[in-house]
This record gives C-alpha cells, structure tokens and sequence, in this order.
C-alpha cells in the first residue's frame, strides 16, 4: 500500500496484508476474504474525505489474529462476515469533530473505540454491536465537548424537540424499534465518560461507570443498582431458612456500613442477624435467624429500609435500591412501600423420623410438602400415607412389610425419599436419606430398654413396707428430694446399654416442642422434632456400672437437681453423631402416636419438714384402692426407733417398726392393716415415732 478504494471481490479468494496497510478512501469486501494477519489496517480522513469500510454479501474480513487492528474516519456497513479475534484487537472511529460516523449491520467486535469531541457515533436502529467476554468498549468526549451514541436515525427528543423522555432509565426485557442494542458480555468492559447516550437497548444492564453521563430514551441503562432477583437459601441443609440471595444489576461494593450510617433490611417473620458476601460480585446474602420449625417453602416478604452506604463497586455512588419495574421481580406494594417476594430456591429434607420397636410405622416429617414423593425401606419401594394431624404430603405415615427390631433402629440410613416440592426442587441429596428413627422410643410395654427405679441413696427406706425416696414411675407423677440420686435401667442387649444419662429441669419453651425438648445434636443431621436442641444447660452423666442387663447411673443434688422442678433426663445409646437418646411414648397404638413422644422424668421435691423431725405424707388414705401413707424422720444419731398405730381408744393396731437404726433420714409407711393384714375400719388414728431424741404423734384418717 498505501491503497485507493481498495476492494475485494473475488468469490473463493483470500487476500492476506504482509504488512501494515493505509486505504486512502473507502474498503469494500463484497466477496471472498481479506486476512489483516496481524497487521493495522488504516483508513484515515483525508481533505475532508473519510475512509468507510463495508462488508458485504458473501464478504469477510478476518481480523483474528493478534494485533490486527483498524482505523476508520468514515461509517461501517456489515452484512457480510466480521471476525474479531480476541487480545487487543480493536476498531477505532477516528471521524472528525462535528462529524458523524454510521455503524450498519449487526457486528461482533473485541475492542471498539469511538473518541470523537463532540462527534457522534449513530448506530443503525435495530443493529446488534456485541462486545466480547474480553473485550472493552470505550467512548469518551471531553468537558463541554460530548461524544453522542444514537440511533440512525435518531428518532428526536430532547434537546432538539425538548420534552420529557420516552421511558428514561427504564429495565425492559425488548428493544424497542427504534433503538440499537448493545450487548455487552459478562466480563467486557464499559469505560465512557462526557457522553450522551440515546435510543440504546443493554441485552444485559449496564450500570454506568463514573463520569459525566446523560441518558434519553435508554433501556437496561442504569445509574442506579436495581435489585435483579431474590431467592430464599437453606446454606446448612437443615430444614430451615437462613438466608435470602439478592442479586443486583452489577458488581458491589459490600459495604453495609454502622449505625446510623448504614445498610438495613427487614423480612416479614424474621430476624436479620446480618449480611454476608458469598456469591458472586454482583450478589450479597441477608443472614436470618433460623425459625423454631422447617420452612424450605417460606417466601418471607423483604425491603431495604435503609440505604446509605451499599453500592456499585467501581463509584459507591449506584446505590442498591428496590425497582418494581424490573421485570421478573416479584414485589409487593404495602402502605406505600414496595416488598420483594423472593423465590423458593431451599429444597426439601427429612427433618426427622420416629418408630417404635416392634411395630411396623415408621413416621417421616419433610420441611415442606413434597406431592407424590416416593420412599423406600432398604432400598424398596413402601406405602406412605399421610399422617393423622398433619400437613399434607409433609407428615406422612409409612408402613413396612414386617415390624422393626431393635438393630433395624440401631443400624444406619434405611428410609430414602425422592421428589421434587411444588417450585421443582428436588429432595436435597445429603437430607434424602435417613436412619429410621431420630429416637429410640420406650412404650410402656417395653422389653428392649426401660428404665426400673430411682431412688435416694442416702434415704433408710423400709425394705419390706417401702415409703418416700424411690419410685418406679417416670412420667413425672412421682417425686424424690433433691438428694444423690440412683438411677437403674434395664437394656435388653449390650448394645442397647446407655453410655450415659442426658438430663434437665426448667427447659425454657422456647426448646420445647409438644412437651418434648433434646439435648445437644446437629440439625443438619436431623430437625423439627423440637425448635431447637438444648445444647446449654443439660448434664451428662458419667459412665454407667453395668452388671448383666442392668445399668447404674448417679446423679448428684447439683445443678438441674433441685427443690420443686420436674427433672427430664434421656438414656444416650449412641453418642453419635448424630446420637441417639431414648424417649418414652405413652400410646403407642395410637393414631398419632409419633405426638405422644416424651422425655423420662420425675419431680424433685423437698419433703416439708414437721416438727419433731417427723413429716407424714398423705395422711387421709383409703386402704381399699392400696392408697398408704408414708412417714419421713431423721435421726440425729444412732439408735432404737420404734413406730406404731394406735386407734382413738390407744389400742395398738400394728407396729410399723421396732430396732436400731442408725442416724440419717429414714423412710417407711402404712398400708392401713393391723397386725393380722386385714384393713383396719375407717375413723382416725395415730403413729407414734420413737426414737433418739424423738417422741412424736401423726394423726391419719381411714375413709372408705
């Protein structure tokens, strides 16, 4: 070269540049292809004359390889083929101030470069200029002298008639006739500065870079930082909600500020404990407070109530706001105020499951529903129905072709699920599966592992009448004082034997769930059967002494042990994790049976002491339904005691006692019988204690 209105127009030809080349005048390739191989490719104004290039019909230009660049001065007509290659590469708009470059023709560039002062650069209306994943374009005037960016032809507006725009700054998902488009890809570049842009279509939102920037009739172009989409998250696998995804229009700047300075957003139902940057640049998280039950389908409602500091991160000034005219975004308008209803994006889980050995139910609870889930036993298909009481599809009811053992609740994983909830989310994978049951459940009937007493270890109780101070019952209706306590439990095999004892007393209701609440577990190995674990607060026994079936465990008067509560403990057959603590459940046969599930427990309460060292319990009894009445006397030191019943003539009507005991408490009681174990008649009577310093009488009345 330099080259006077070069062409190519030889079909099935190939003209290659050796070197950089100057076209003085215009380039037209109308057939066949022209390589740049590396090489600028430059067509410059000269007098007043400016150099176009148009790619035409079957025509290619290929400007692939690295370092193949072009100038023009004049416009750019392409319905023939452009390859832009990659790198640097770019196509510069060199056109005079004053003057007017035309784009035509849908084009892919790397780089496009139009810094023009005051020129303008008018892209044919319903043109498509895309720039690649890598590449930039870049558009910049000067102060007082603005590049314009319009369509051809432009359509009018202000300045030039004045008036109000069209659709200003507006989100739409179609250009409008009217407009060109730009589709800048994730990751190209967008630097412009002193320019005005007008009738342009963003395939994807731009939010504007700092500068000097004015917008008329603009679609997707933005100077603010519109919230996109919402989804609620469910980042533990838990069952429960603890975030909402809110994606933006482009990258953040993460700063949420302090008080008063600051970013804040409340949610319909919860709490926000605060915001997090996970995801990717152009999202952020709002952290929320678990609910004390599952809710993968919940869509709590949400806004910003406060804005002062989270914005885009190139300027901070593009602040994050609500717009409910982007489309796709679901809002809300309440009192004024518009709320985003974020998308159900947390799946489905097993919260948790309960069986009761023996029996062939094995109850399963979801987070959610899920509409025609299908579970299997073992990897086989089984009957699922919904639970009396429950939510549909959500509580549901399996029953097994044979009753469960023992080791089938001690093994690991046998029920799975599969579905999708009513959004399409399938079962989550790490929740689909699940041991059979979160609990091993005690009927009353239990032969496998119940518990056999409790009593006081330092209370003398009569061997052969009993009294106070040991009890067999655990459903809360008998008691022992807050003294050192032995607690005996039967298990049927040694796997059954508890590693320890879990107990508490005075749970807050916010651990309780149906009277049930559970020491410490992971909820994301199961969830719901209570609001929350109790993981502050419970004791662990030590170690138990293990003779045969029978298994001890002591339980000092510290801690959750003491005067005038009910005292909840669970045998922990497995420390897991997840573990595995025995529960009683009373009804077994029930309808819904998997409601009556509750810990062992027992009061604790101080006997209220009488004078003398002497306290009667129940002093009106009736022997014919075996009510009896229980005497409790401390002894201050060693000696002969004697108890006896006498009748309001002072006749001895049995003798409950007599010998040496030595000092300490002591217990014993009476059935109502005399000496020959026939039921005495009904009126009142009298125990007499006598002992070491003791000389007391208690007054009882029969009644029949």
């Amino acid at each position: 070269g330099p080259f006077f209105n070069l062409e190519v127009t030889k079909t099935a030809t190939t003209a290659t540049l050796n070197a950089d080349t100057t076209v003085h005048g215009d380039l037209s390739v109308t057939s066949g292809t022209l390589v740049l191989a590396g090489n600028d490719l430059l067509l410059p104004t000269i007098d007043g004359s400016a150099g176009s290039i148009a790619v035409v019909g079957i025509g290619t230009i290929d400007a692939s390889a690295a370092g193949s660049n072009i100038s023009l001065g004049g416009s750019w007509t392409n319905t023939g083929t452009f390859i832009s290659g990659g790198g640097t590469n770019e196509v510069i708009f060199t056109r005079a101030s004053g003057g007017t470059a035309v784009l035509d023709g849908d084009t892919t560039f790397q780089r496009l470069r139009y810094e023009v002062p005051g020129g303008t650069l008018a892209i044919t209306a319903g043109t498509e200029i895309t720039i690649n994943p890598t590449g930039r374009f870049r558009a910049n005037g000067s102060p007082g002298n603005d590049v314009t960016l319009t369509a051809s032809p432009d359509p009018g507006g202000p300045p030039d008639p004045p008036g109000p725009p069209p659709f200003p700054d507006a989100i739409g998902s179609t250009a409008d006739p009217r407009q060109w488009t730009l589709i800048l890809q994730p990751g190209a570049l967008l630097e412009i500065d002193d320019i005005v842009v007008r009738w342009s279509f963003a395939e994807f939102v731009i939010v504007l870079p700092p500068g000097t920037i004015a917008l008329y009739a603009t679609t997707n172009w933005r100077s603010d930082l519109p919230v996109f989409s919402a989804r609620t998250l469910d980042t533990d696998g838990t069952g429960k909600i603890n975030r909402i995804a809110v994606v933006t229009a482009g990258p953040l700047n993460y700063n949420f500020g302090t008080p008063p300075n600051e970013f804040r957003v409340v949610v319909q139902g919860y709490t926000v404990v605060g915001y997090t940057t996970d995801g990717p640049p152009d999202e952020f998280h709002v952290v929320l407070e678990p609910q004390p039950f599952l809710d993968t389908d919940a869509r709590p409602l949400w806004r910003i109530e406060q804005n002062d500091t989270l914005a885009d991160s190139a300027t901070s000034t593009r602040i994050v706001l609500i717009d409910e005219s982007v489309p796709g975004l679901n809002t809300v308008e309440i009192d004024g105020e518009f709320w985003v209803l974020p998308d159900d994006a947390a799946p489905p889980v097993i919260g948790y499951t309960l069986a009761v050995p023996g029996r062939n139910q094995v109850y399963v609870h979801l987070s959610e529903p899920v509409p025609g889930a299908a579970f299997q036993y073992n990897a086989v298909p089984v009957a699922a129905a919904n639970a009396a009481g429950g939510v549909a599809d959500q509580d549901v009811v399996l029953t097994l072709p044979v009753p469960l053992t023992t080791a089938d609740i001690l093994g690991g994983p046998g029920i799975s699920v599969t579905g999708n909830d009513v959004e399409g989310n399938p079962v989550l994978p790490a929740r689909a599966t699940h041991r059979v049951s979160d609990l091993f459940l005690v009927p009353p009937d239990a032969q496998e592992l119940t518990p056999v007493f409790a009593r006081e270890i330092d209370l003398e109780r009569d061997a052969t009448r009993g009294g106070i101070g040991l009890i067999r019952d655990f459903d809360g209706t008998a008691y022992l004082q807050p003294r050192e306590i032995l607690l005996q439990l039967f298990a049927q095999t040694p796997a059954l034997v508890p590693d320890s004892i879990v107990y508490d007393s005075d749970v807050p209701a916010s651990f309780v769930n149906n009277g049930l609440w559970l020491p410490t577990f992971a909820e994301t190995d199961f969830s719901g059967i209570v609001p929350f674990p109790r993981t502050a607060g419970p004791v662990t026994s030590g170690a138990p002494v293990v003779a045969g079936n029978l298994a001890e465990f002591t339980i000092p008067p510290t801690g959750p042990v003491r005067n005038g509560v009910t005292l909840g403990f669970f045998p922990r057959i497995q420390p897991g994790p997840p573990p595995l603590y025995a529960a009683r459940v009373f009804s077994p046969n029930s309808p819904t049976w998997f409601r009556n599930v509750r810990p062992f427990s027992f009061g604790v309460a101080e006997v209220f002491r009488q004078r003398g060292s002497v306290s009667i319990l129940n002093n009106v009894i009736n022997p014919e339904n075996g009510e009896r009445v229980f005497l409790h006397y401390e002894l201050a030191r060693a000696g002969t005691v004697s108890i006896n019943v006498f009748n309001l003539a002072g006749d001895l009507i049995d003798v409950i006692h007599r010998g040496r005991q030595e000092a300490g408490e002591h217990s014993t009681s009476w059935d109502g019988t005399n000496r020959q174990g026939r039921i005495v008649a009904r009126g009142i009577y009298f125990i007499r204690v006598r002992g070491p310093d003791i000389d007391e009488y208690r007054k009882v009345m029969v009644v029949k």
